[in-house]
């Protein structure tokens, strides 16, 4: 059985219907929720046309069913004020979390501000949760009711992954068994907490990893995507230079690699089929 597509195919066809399992134990009204957080994924999604060459038929499946937004952005264009905002429901400029530290709930401004989890299970909804909805691997104390697989844990395999595993900023296809995968063990989780019985409605906040660096996918994902047939995006010459000296020294990454770096060593092409391979796999 093809795990990934099952896997997809299941979270995309459960996001907006209730789950026929736990249907007659739930009070009237109160739908299951699945929130799906993708961490780094930018608009190159089929629903959305950002790039050619994107193929995710599962996510194009959820657009169509309900409501797409086209025109959305994200409170910060990093991942943790990003995330506290999603999930306290306050703006960076409220909870003061402008960067990937402090951890949310340890902010003094939030330390009393109600969660999207606690919203829910305060309305009667069993909390459930799976990898990245957070920044890292934490989860406010008492967040959740249930807690599956944490991001970084790979179900104590990390020993057969660490001769592919070669820095934050590689790329490329990986030859070890789908199943190793993060998002995999995650997504498993997920299906079996959404065809089980449960006596309360719940909401469950499944977050993937990919396409967030490494933009490491499956070889067999990869080589789905013939480089030949790539196109590469466009971009501006010189984008950062009318840029305030505080983003340049708020964005600066000394150990990430510059464009010009990907396209001077020939590597701009294969990072880009790298990062489609990603959203692929995670579709």
């Amino acid at each position: 059985m093809n795990i990934r597509k099952t896997a997809a195919g299941l979270l995309a066809g459960l996001l907006f219907q209730l789950v026929a399992t736990g249907e007659d134990a739930k009070p009237p009204g109160k739908p299951n929720v699945l929130l799906i957080a993708i961490d780094d994924l930018n608009d190159w999604i089929g629903c959305l046309g950002g790039h050619p060459d994107a193929r995710t038929p599962h996510i194009d499946r959820l657009a169509r069913r309900g409501v797409l937004f086209t025109n959305a952005h994200c409170q910060a264009p990093i991942c943790n004020p990003s995330r506290t905002s999603i999930m306290y429901g306050l703006r960076p400029s409220t909870s003061g979390v402008y960067m990937n530290a402090p951890r949310p709930w340890t902010v003094p401004a939030l330390k009393n501000q109600v969660t999207m989890a606690r919203h829910f299970a305060a309305n009667g909804y069993l909390t459930l949760t799976t990898g990245k909805i957070y920044h890292g691997s934490g989860l406010p104390p008492g967040d959740f009711d249930v807690v599956g697989p944490r991001p970084g844990q790979r179900l104590g395999r990390d020993a057969r992954l660490i001769k592919d595993l070669k820095g934050l900023w590689d790329f490329g296809p990986q030859t070890y068994k789908e199943d190793f995968f993060q998002d995999h063990a995650d997504a498993t989780w997920a299906i079996e907490k959404i065809t089980a019985h449960h006596k309360k409605p719940f909401f469950l906040a499944i977050g993937f990893y990919r396409p967030h660096v490494p933009f490491y996918s499956p070889a067999r994902v990869f080589n789905e995507i013939p480089e030949s047939e790539i196109d590469l995006p466009p971009v501006k010459a010189g984008d950062r230079d009318d840029l305030p000296a505080i983003v340049n020294k708020l964005t600066n990454a000394p150990n990430a690699p510059t464009h010009d770096w990907f396209v001077e060593s020939g590597n701009w092409k294969a990072a880009v089929r790298s990062y489609l391979a990603c959203v692929r796999w995670t579709d």
